[in-house]
């Protein structure tokens, strides 16, 4: 009665990795129009980024999801082995959480390099005030389900506004599409909020990316699907001028808190500083596998923006 209650994910971590990242990159309008842009580890930096001023971080760690069918409504609770997935069962029956399927997700066991669990290291940089650093999850298990939503959000997109006439990436119009794009919200965003010793944890959500279970000890909350989270960060950016970084004070948070980074003593100017900032969160990803991205911009574009608002 217990045999074949798990459903395996059709997708990987680094398909996963990989279509959010440049969709996220796709979406992002650059040019002269446009006063942001998305930098992430993978991103040439140019001598045209030498103008950038102010920075806000991101950090995303990409998880593959798995499914769990839901328990019978007749079954017998304490007939339940205590093993973590049969846990994780329990406890959404018992609170009577959207289980058809479960969706959950392990926490990464500590690399044999690491001296830190991944999980920490994404409550630490979440910890850094005005950064975001959060875990991503699909809330598809089929492959072609999750594909047909990216291709499905590209049409969103398709008429490229930001090459065709002046607009700002903060107006209403795009910021909405944000909110709505099928793509980002077929994924869930979850923010880590306590330290462990241990990866013997899981996350539990449902399909819709509510109700999520944090998993020994239990307990749920509520939490959000990538695209608000997405749509909040950018609101955050457009509407107030201290949610930004100053890079060169961001450098000093960074070496002051991860002991693996050391900045390059010759790095007084802008341009160097981004760099620094970039080299970082390659350093991150080789050592953690967490993706930084940057939202960039200038002083001068900041201003422009509390002129238009």
């Amino acid at each position: 009665m217990l045999k074949g209650f798990k459903i395996k994910s059709e997708l990987s971590e680094k398909q996963i990795e990989a279509d959010v990242s440049a969709y996220l990159g796709w979406i992002t309008p650059i040019g002269r129009s446009s006063p942001f842009r998305l930098i992430d580890i993978d991103e040439e930096v140019t001598g045209a980024d030498k103008r950038i001023d102010l920075v806000i971080p991101m950090y995303l760690q990409f998880k593959v999801s798995e499914g769990l069918k839901p328990l019978n409504s007749k079954f017998n609770l304490s007939l339940l082995p205590f093993t973590p997935l049969q846990k994780i069962r329990r406890f959404r029956k018992r609170l009577q959480l959207k289980d058809n399927p479960t969706l959950y997700f392990k926490l990464r066991r500590k690399a044999r390099t690491a001296t830190e669990f991944q999980h920490n290291i994404l409550l630490r940089l979440n910890g850094i005030e005005n950064v975001s650093a959060f875990y991503v999850a699909p809330l598809e298990l089929e492959k072609t389900k999750y594909e047909n939503r990216l291709y499905s959000s590209m049409k969103r997109f398709s008429y490229r506004p930001f090459e065709d006439r002046i607009i700002s990436i903060h107006q209403n119009n795009w910021l909405s599409q944000l909110g709505f794009v099928p793509f980002l919200r077929g994924h869930i965003s979850i923010f880590p909020h306590e330290k462990v010793n241990t990866s013997k944890h899981h996350y539990s959500f449902d399909q819709t990316g509510c109700e999520i279970g944090w998993h020994s000890p239990d307990y749920y909350k509520q939490n959000l699907q990538l695209s608000s989270t997405i749509k909040n960060i950018f609101d955050n950016a457009t509407s107030n001028k201290y949610y930004w970084q100053n890079p060169k004070e961001y450098l000093e948070v960074i070496q002051s808190k991860f002991d693996f980074f050391s900045t390059d003593k010759n790095s007084n100017n802008d341009f160097k500083q981004l760099e620094e900032i970039q080299r970082f969160g390659q350093e991150l990803y080789q050592r953690y596998e967490i993706r930084q991205f940057l939202i960039t911009t200038t002083y001068e574009q900041i201003e422009q923006l509390r002129k238009e608002k």
